[in-house]
């Protein structure tokens, strides 16, 4: 009995030690896969909160865009209105200059005139014309007659030097709208581009996103799978404490007493066998 009793208690503290190192080894290996299993979660959680901001902040750069764009619009049209009505304004002082100018010529000089006179005025034109060949002798009181043409040479340069400022400005003008309409084409593009290039970021932002946050989902699931594994190891870990500590504690001084009494049992069933009876 004694003996049957002694393989028990082998028994029972293999079963005993070699559970409890599993069991430990399952817990350490259980605690180890949750704690990557929360890094995992928080990074995923990280990460999507992190393209949910650059979604937002992509969605406030295209805002922020369409309206330079509708105000740079606004801006050239007004710029183009300015412009032509400028133009217009500019050809019509020099048409206006132009046609004084010519009055002059038909007054002054004739045979530089563009425009034919008309019959009334060619009259005009003719009694003037020998007035100035003939002209009247002055009183002495008047000083010395002096005729028109140094003044007309200047009123005539006069002429000619605004409508060469005017072809100037209209000039300058003509480049600056150009210019603009360049610069303004250009922008157009380039912001085209750009809203382009924010549209793909944030539909590859929200896919990462869906993504991150899908990952996040199936990562607590495993956590929360892992957790009760965990909590179910550890109880049974308990269970083997409850039954296996007193004998791992005792199995030395067990078996050592065992192995007295057996001993002292075997000699005294030598005694006994060796003892005569009378």
């Amino acid at each position: 009995e004694l003996k049957t009793e002694q393989k028990d208690d082998d028994a029972q503290k293999a079963f005993c030690d070699k559970d409890l190192e599993k069991s430990e080894t399952t817990k350490k290996d259980l605690e180890n896969s949750i704690a990557s299993s929360a890094a995992l979660i928080e990074e995923t959680q990280e990460a999507s909160a992190t393209a949910a901001n650059e979604i937002v902040t992509a969605q406030a750069e295209i805002k922020n865009l369409d309206t330079a764009v509708a105000e740079a619009s606004e801006q050239r049209k007004s710029e183009h209105g300015e412009y032509t009505q400028f133009m217009a304004e500019n050809d019509m002082a020099q048409q206006l200059l132009e046609k004084a100018k010519q009055k002059l010529f038909k007054f002054y000089r004739p045979n530089v005139a563009k425009e034919e006179p008309a019959a009334a005025d060619a009259a005009v034109f003719v009694q003037l014309v020998t007035l100035r060949a003939a002209p009247p002798t002055p009183p002495d009181t008047w000083g010395a007659y002096s005729q028109k043409d140094g003044k007309s040479n200047g009123v005539i340069a006069l002429i000619e030097n605004l409508q060469k400022e005017l072809k100037d400005d209209g000039t300058e003008a003509k480049h600056d709208e150009e210019t603009s309409q360049k610069g303004y084409e250009r922008l157009m593009t380039d912001s085209q581009e750009n809203r382009a290039q924010l549209a793909d970021s944030i539909t590859n932002k929200e896919a990462a996103k869906a993504d991150l946050d899908e990952k996040a989902e199936s990562t607590k699931e495993l956590k929360r799978s892992q957790d009760a594994e965990l909590m179910n190891t550890q109880g049974y870990i308990s269970q083997l404490h409850s039954s296996c500590d007193f004998l791992i504690a005792n199995y030395d001084l067990r078996k050592a007493a065992r192995g007295n009494e057996i001993e002292s049992l075997a000699n005294a069933k030598a005694v006994l066998s060796g003892a005569g009876f009378s």
